[in-house]
């Protein structure tokens, strides 16, 4: 009897250890706001971030039409993913960028909600414009945290 007692006491005794180890994580949420630009201009769209508590890497696509907006640079990339933030090699013949960052450090970073991750400059091209969604594309690169 004290023998089965004292194996329920470990089975508890573990499961309370465990459960302590447990985090609930949550997922970042990247938002690309919309922008109204003429011909002839150039457009700064921001990627913004919320939810980015503790986390360790990332991963997406963003894609447009490319007839219609081209990419020039990215830049205002967030101090807090500077340094390891991998960019996909884009042209203005793409119509995507692969955006990738991994902390080295495994100690998991963390920017407030609604911060600038990055900037996307975009050229209009052509002389009639059309409507070119910005917008994240999960069957390039799903969206990874």
């Amino acid at each position: 009897m004290k023998k089965g007692f004292t194996r329920l006491s470990m089975i508890i005794l573990v499961a309370l250890c465990l459960s302590n180890f447990t985090v609930m994580a949550t997922e970042p949420v990247f938002n690309i706001e919309d922008y109204s630009v003429c011909e002839d201009a150039t457009v700064d769209v921001d990627i913004t971030i919320e939810d980015f508590t503790d986390m360790i890497s990332c991963q997406f696509t963003i894609g447009w039409d490319p007839s219609i907006i081209e990419i020039s640079e990215i830049s205002f990339v967030n101090p807090v993913i500077d340094n390891n933030a991998l960019f996909s090699t884009f042209n203005n013949e793409t119509e995507k960028v692969t955006i990738s960052w991994f902390d080295m450090d495994l100690a998991g970073k963390t920017i407030a909600d609604n911060e600038v991750l990055f900037t996307i400059t975009f050229n209009t091209v052509g002389a009639n414009l059309g409507v070119s969604m910005v917008d994240f594309l999960d069957s390039e690169t799903k969206e990874t945290s």
